[in-house]
């Protein structure tokens, strides 16, 4: 299945169920964490694919989640690490969240410190594995702004460079990957996608090609004009930068005109 039309009608999806998530809560708030877990070997990557997403899972009914998050998008991503051969499988989501959560005072409030050892114990580890718990802002401004988190869990499962590496580990990541649900959805952001009837990327039934819609309109958790914008992987620069594959190239420069003195 295309990577680039999974991508763009997983960007496309999002949008509708954030903008539809404006017109019944105001002004929502958003969390962005990353969940991971030690790289694996070839062979070992199949059970820790089920172990670190079946850990998501315990985590979503822990008290540490139902007590702050109302709702979540989670993506599965896999990473290859040419140097030592091995996988890396990892989770980011995007959590909608009270809107007391940000008393820092709470005893709900999840610290990073609160986050690792809850997510130790889910995932049933005995080390300390990576996480990381970032309120969403636009880098540029500060302020809160949860489309900036949307390029990181809209990643690809897999980056496409990794894929081109060698057969052995394309074949891998597509064992590893078959009839996963690389995507989830919880909460209220759930009975949204319900309700708008959005289909799952991996139903059979699923429309890719379907138009993106193109209507500009005002989004309410911006206040700005809504644009849709396609993020591809850099592998130059190793980091997500925006994709400007379909825009027209900009004129070229013809110089100062002339003039001419007449007499």
């Amino acid at each position: 299945m295309c990577q680039k039309m999974r991508s763009n009608r997983f960007v496309a999806d999002t949008m509708k169920i954030l903008h539809q998530l404006c017109e019944i809560e105001h002004e929502p708030k958003f969390i962005f964490i990353t969940l991971t877990m030690k790289n694996v070997t070839a062979a070992e990557l199949p059970t820790a694919i089920d172990q670190i997403l079946y850990g998501f899972k315990k985590l979503v009914l822990n008290k540490v989640f139902t007590a702050n998050v109302k709702g979540f998008i989670r993506s599965l991503e896999v990473t290859y690490n040419k140097e030592r051969n091995d996988y890396h499988p990892h989770v980011h989501a995007l959590l909608y969240v009270k809107h007391n959560y940000f008393n820092y005072h709470s005893q709900d409030y999840i610290t990073h410190q609160r986050l690792l050892d809850t997510w130790k114990s889910m995932l049933g580890v005995d080390y300390d594995p990576w996480v990381d718990i970032r309120r969403v802002r636009n880098k540029e401004t500060g302020e809160p702004d949860p489309k900036s988190a949307v390029p990181e869990v809209l990643k690809y499962a897999v980056k496409p460079s990794d894929m081109l590496i060698s057969p052995e580990v394309l074949q891998t990541l597509m064992t590893a990957l078959r009839r996963r649900n690389l995507i989830g959805y919880g909460g209220i952001l759930k009975k949204i996608k319900r309700l708008l009837k959005i289909k799952d990327l991996e139903d059979k039934t699923a429309d890719l090609a379907e138009p993106l819609p193109t209507t500009d309109c005002a989004c309410k958790l911006c206040k700005g004009i809504i644009v849709e914008e396609l993020y591809r992987w850099n592998v130059g620069k190793m980091c997500y930068q925006i994709d400007n594959e379909d825009k027209p190239p900009p004129p070229k420069s013809r110089g100062r005109p002339r003039t001419r003195n007449t007499h």
